[in-house]
C-alpha cells in the first residue's frame, strides 16, 4: 500500500495527534571505522532517528532485531552479511534494507534484490544518495508504524462497540421479558446515568 503512495503524502498519512512519534532505528552494519563514520555522519542530522553501529557480525545479530532500517556492508572481513540478512529478514520481512558493498555483482544484486533487500549500492556512493535514500525510508517506516496504530484503535474501538451491543441486547432482552418492565427501566437508567 505504502509503495503507491507519493512520499510528499506519506506526512498526510501520519495523524499523532500532536505527539512527537517513536524514533526510527537505523542499524549500520560497517567493519572499516572510517566508512563507518562517513555514513553515520551523512543520516545522523536527521530529526528523531536512533543510529546504533556495529562493525562485527555477532554484535550486529544482537541489535538487529531493535531497529526499522538496515544499512549493511555485504563484506565484513572474509565473511558476507548473509548471516545478518537473515536475521534481519525473520524479524522485519518488509522493513528497508539497504546493501552496500564494493563486491556487487549483477547476479549478487539481482539475488539480494529478490530477498527483501530494498536498494544495492556500490561501496563508494554518493552520501547524498544514501541520506536521501535514509530519510525516504525513515517517513515510510514512520507512516506504516502509524498505520499500525490507527489498527490496532480501531480494532479496540470495534471491541468496544460490540461490548456495547451485547449489554444492550440483554438489557432489552431482560426489559421484554421481566413481567415487571418498571424495575427493569430504573435499572437501565441507573447503569446508563
Amino acid at each position: 500500500m505504502l509503495g503507491n503512495l507519493k512520499l510528499k503524502n506519506l506526512s498526510k498519512l501520519i495523524n499523532l495527534n500532536g505527539k512527537t512519534p517513536e524514533p526510527t532505528s537505523i542499524l549500520i552494519v560497517e567493519d572499516d571505522e572510517l566508512i563507518q563514520e562517513q555514513w553515520l555522519l551523512s543520516i545522523k542530522n536527521r530529526p528523531n532517528i536512533n543510529v546504533e553501529t556495529s562493525s562485527g557480525i555477532r554484535s550486529a545479530l544482537k541489535k538487529v532485531e531493535d531497529a526499522d532500517i538496515l544499512i549493511l556492508d555485504w563484506r565484513l572481513g572474509e565473511q558476507s552479511g548473509e548471516t545478518i540478512l537473515a536475521r534481519w529478514l525473520d524479524f522485519h520481512a518488509g522493513n528497508p534494507c539497504v546493501v552496500i558493498s564494493g563486491h556487487v555483482t549483477k547476479a549478487l544484486k539481482e539475488q539480494l534484490l529478490l530477498s527483501g533487500v530494498f536498494n544495492v549500492y556500490e561501496k563508494h556512493l554518493n552520501l547524498g544518495v544514501l541520506n536521501r535514500t535514509v530519510g525516504r525510508y525513515t517517513r515510510e517506516v514512520r507512516a506504516f508504524n502509524a498505520l499500525k496504530v490507527q489498527r490496532q484503535e480501531i480494532a479496540t474501538l470495534r471491541r468496544s462497540v460490540f461490548y456495547l451491543y451485547c449489554i444492550s441486547l440483554s438489557l432489552v432482552v431482560a426489559f421484554f421479558a421481566s413481567g415487571n418492565g418498571k424495575e427493569i427501566w430504573e435499572l437501565i437508567k441507573g447503569i446508563l446515568l
